[in-house]
């Protein structure tokens, strides 16, 4: 057969005839005159039709739906998962910011407050006024461990933070088994302590809550920023009970386990430490 077609095409110009007989009655005979080029012409002309046909069934009717559906379908999963990432960075971007424009807050308006402050066990002063209108206690004879109390000028009781650096080893923040350990090859900065859902997180020091707000991985989160330059970090934790701004002491509830935030497999409290801007392995500063 390809023979036959290769010399149709080497004679395609040429008149030819083709002559057919039956070779089981050999007196029966026809033949057509014909030019090679008209049948790759007609040829040519039905291949082009059938894909215009094709391509106007796959155009106009329900046909194209099945023919390119799975190719619809993962451009519109490609397509979702970007905008879900786009929207997760925008979620994250905007409560960074809602955590500087916090710190910043804290840091204008909270009143520096200064002691002096004795190792004996009692304390006497003289209360002068500031030039901010808050009121500066002095203490003398005081114990160093003692969470002091500030008078500002319209008798309002606020408890300051304690300058001193947490007493380590202290307690777990939360009563519950170890699950996943500090790993900084794997990004993993803190501890996971699993918990029932509900169990008070507490603080494991003094100091002043510096962030308490919601993130798209991590759910709500609490960070407390202690004397020293130590700072306590308290993730997928539930609603938070205290506020930006509010002086905490050890033990205080900060709010209750809770699985919120994408990244949580389940209930449990994400624990960080941190001190002068380093990471610190929580494990090696609590009590199990």
């Amino acid at each position: 057969m390809w023979k036959l077609l290769k010399r149709f095409y080497q004679r395609k110009k040429e008149d030819l005839t083709l002559v057919i007989w039956n070779d089981y009655e050999l007196g029966e005979m026809e033949s057509f005159r014909f030019k090679p080029v008209y049948l790759f012409l007609l040829t040519g002309f039905v291949a082009l039709l059938t894909a215009v046909v094709f391509a106007a069934l796959v155009i106009l009717t329900p046909l194209r739906g099945y023919l390119i559906q799975t190719l619809d379908t993962t451009y519109r999963m490609e397509l979702l998962e970007i905008s879900n990432r786009v929207l997760a960075v925008q979620d994250s971007l905007a409560v960074r910011e809602k955590q500087l424009n916090d710190l910043k807050s804290i840091l204008r308006t909270t009143p520096d407050t200064l002691f002096s402050v004795s190792s004996a066990g009692s304390f006497s002063g003289d209360v002068e006024s500031s030039n901010f209108g808050f009121q500066t206690v002095n203490f003398a004879n005081s114990n160093a461990n003692q969470s002091f109390l500030s008078l500002d000028a319209s008798g309002y009781m606020a408890e300051t933070v304690n300058r001193d650096r947490p007493v380590f080893p202290v307690a777990m923040p939360v009563e519950g088994t170890i699950t996943a350990g500090f790993d900084a090859d794997s990004e993993h900065y803190g501890i996971d302590i699993a918990a029932a859902t509900g169990s008070p997180v507490r603080s494991i020091a003094s100091g002043v809550v510096v962030h308490a707000g919601w993130s798209v991985n991590y759910g709500y989160t609490i960070k407390v920023q202690h004397g020293d330059g130590y700072l306590s970090v308290y993730k997928h934790s539930g609603l938070p009970a205290r506020k930006v701004g509010d002086f905490i002491s050890k033990g205080d509830i900060l709010g209750a386990v809770s699985y919120s935030g994408i990244l949580s497999s389940g209930p449990h409290l994400h624990f960080e430490l941190w001190h002068n801007g380093l990471l610190l392995n929580p494990q090696n500063f609590l009590i199990n």
